[in-house]
């Protein structure tokens, strides 16, 4: 079968407003000041900066690795105590434990899959952030704003960036509400800190040396999934 093309990845961009709310998928066309179905901000200008990335991925079953390490905690005390547990509760006991602790260990081993992580359109508006799958003007995953966002891009490379936004919390530490992988240049960084932190503090946004709308001249191909 052939292989499906690879899509085209855009540098970072400022645009309009989505055509459909970031938060619930409401159909805007005409609308202005708040969406009318779950009332977020959909006003200010610019709409919107757009960009090509890739989120961090969030195990969605967190209990799973909790209870992998519980269970490789356990079977590396009972390979190390077992002749005395055996002497304490009988040895055919402690063989039936060890044994299927250790086939609890390689079932988890098994069924692990490796994750894969989809290239997404990720929208920086004034209501919050927006996450849908590339190709697509609307996804589930939506994150509004609080106003003392804190902004920190890194240089990774040539084209290809990292992205963390972060919360403060109690005793000057942080709590990170969204990390990525993102396509931009090099230069760009500076006002992209810039412009998403203005964004979520409700600022102006500083001078854009960045297209207005995605150059085709500027899209490269890009994988359709990384994993992890």
């Amino acid at each position: 079968m052939p292989k499906k093309p690879r899509p085209t990845l855009p540098f970072p961009f400022l645009g309009d407003h989505p055509s459909r709310c970031i938060s619930c998928g409401y159909d805007l066309a005409g609308v202005a000041g708040k969406c009318p179905e779950c009332g977020i901000r959909i006003d200010g200008e610019p709409g919107a900066v757009y960009i090509a990335g890739v989120p961090k991925f969030e195990d969605p079953n967190p209990w799973r690795r909790a209870a992998f390490i519980i269970l490789a905690v356990a079977a590396t005390l009972l390979s190390q105590f077992f002749f005395l547990i055996g002497v304490l509760v009988g040895f055919l006991i402690s063989l039936l434990v060890l044994a299927g602790v250790l086939i609890a260990v390689f079932a988890f081993v098994v069924t692990s899959r490796s994750k894969k992580r989809s290239i997404e359109r990720i929208t920086f508006t004034r209501a919050g952030i927006g996450r849908a799958a590339w190709g697509r003007e609307f996804g589930d995953v939506f994150i509004p704003w609080r106003g003392d966002e804190v902004v920190e891009p890194k240089s990774v490379g040539t084209v290809w960036q990292h992205l963390t936004i972060k919360t403060p919390k109690v005793g000057g530490l942080f709590h990170s509400i969204f990390e990525c992988g993102f396509r931009c240049r090099r230069e760009e960084l500076i006002w992209i800190r810039h412009a998403i932190q203005s964004m979520a503090h409700d600022e102006p946004l500083p001078e854009p040396p960045i297209p207005t709308e995605p150059n085709p001249e500027t899209t490269q191909p890009g994988p359709n999934t990384i994993d992890t």
